[in-house]
Order: structure tokens, then C-alpha cells, then sequence
């Protein structure tokens, strides 16, 4: 959209979907809050959790997260969101033991599960649709402080400390790594900070100071 408008208005500017820092920051996301209910069982297992949230929907990539659950199943994959278009459903991919579909949740509990993934995935199918999208769980996810490994999507490549796959392989080798930066405060600090320079806020700042060099 950007390039096309870039056409017509020289002086576009590029304003992306951002966070509210405070409901996902690390205080709120930590996991230090006992888990909701429907996650308690999983957390008790004492495994991994590779977590995502929002629409399943036909631009997810199943098959990514079913060869990643096949690999490991000593890692936990958490689902949350609703089944926007009975993909999920299609995929068969529920019939996994370690594969787990909570359903939808409220804005307001999701820094509380995402608090407990102990990674936090986009696993998107790269189409038309998704090399246009900013994943407004991007920012989220780095809020929470939380490792987090994408699909090769343009808008992911653009922040530093994610980690970005181009294919199944290197999907769950770059999980795999991410596991062992769960610790790692320079990466976790990292993180934070990018998600403390893609606030609402700041994007409000971009806007308001685009129109004030606007000439009457």
C-alpha cells in the first residue's frame, strides 16, 4: 500500500500497528501470575510452551506448526484465537497430543497467557496477504519480553531480536535457539526497547509531526 500511495503523495508517511506498553510489559506478562485455568494443566508440565494468539485463519501455516510438534514432543504448542474460516479444524492438526486449542480470549487476559508461553510465534504462510500485514502481536510479544521466532515476513525482518525462518527447518532450529535466549537479558532488553519505540504513542508523535510540517 505504502509503494502505491508513495505514487501519488511523496509525503506519505508509513505508520504500522504498534503496542500498549503497559498492558503487555514484562511486569504484567511475566509468567508470575498463577496460569488461567485452561492452561494450568500444560504449564504443569513442565515443558516448553510455543505459543501464539489471534486469527486461524488460512494465512497460518499448519503444516509449519504440525512439523514442529511432530519433531518435539516435549514442547507444548498453544493456540489462541478463534477458527476464523474452519482451517484449524480442516488441518487435523488437534488430533497432535501436544498440540492445544484454548479458543478466543479477551484483550484484556491475553498479557496473562502470553505471560506463560515460554516462545511466542507468528507462523504465517507467506502469500500476498502476509507479505502486506504488521502483526500487531509483533510488539505485543516483544512487550512481554518473550523470544519470538516468524515466518520470513517483511514487516519481522525489520526489528532486531526476531527471529526470523525461511522455511520448516529453520523454523524449528531458530525454536530451538530461542529456547536458550529465555534468560538472555541483553536479548530480553533488546526486545523491550523496540517495543518501547513502536508504542501507540510514538506512532501518534509520527502522525501529529507529519501534519505540522504540512504547509497551510
Amino acid at each position: 500500500l505504502m509503494e502505491q500511495v508513495k505514487q501519488i503523495r511523496a509525503d506519505a508517511i508509513m505508520c504500522p500497528n504498534a503496542v500498549e506498553l503497559d498492558h503487555f510489559s514484562r511486569s504484567g506478562g511475566s509468567g508470575t501470575q498463577p496460569p488461567p485455568a485452561d492452561l494450568a494443566s500444560i504449564v504443569k508440565k513442565n515443558h516448553p510452551i510455543i505459543g501464539y494468539y489471534g486469527a486461524l485463519a488460512r494465512w497460518f501455516d499448519y503444516d509449519l506448526v504440525r512439523q514442529a510438534a511432530q519433531k518435539h514432543s516435549d514442547w507444548e504448542f498453544v493456540l489462541i484465537g478463534p477458527d476464523h474460516d474452519n482451517t484449524l479444524t480442516a488441518s487435523n492438526i488437534l488430533s497432535m497430543p501436544n498440540v492445544h486449542w484454548l479458543g478466543s480470549r479477551d484483550y484484556s487476559q491475553l498479557p496473562n497467557y502470553l505471560g506463560h508461553f515460554t516462545v511466542a510465534t507468528i507462523p504465517f504462510v507467506v502469500n500476498n496477504i502476509t507479505l502486506a500485514t504488521s502483526p500487531i502481536k509483533l510488539f505485543e510479544y516483544m512487550a512481554a519480553g518473550k523470544p519470538i521466532v516468524t515466518s520470513d515476513m517483511p514487516e519481522c525482518r525489520k526489528y532486531p531480536g526476531v527471529l526470523v525462518a525461511q522455511n520448516s527447518t529453520e523454523f524449528i532450529d531458530l525454536l530451538e535457539h530461542a529456547l536458550t535466549l529465555i534468560h538472555d537479558s541483553k536479548y530480553l532488553q533488546q526486545l523491550y526497547q523496540t517495543a518501547q519505540e513502536n508504542t501507540w504513542e510514538v506512532r501518534v508523535r509520527q502522525i501529529v509531526e507529519a501534519i505540522s510540517r504540512k504547509p497551510p
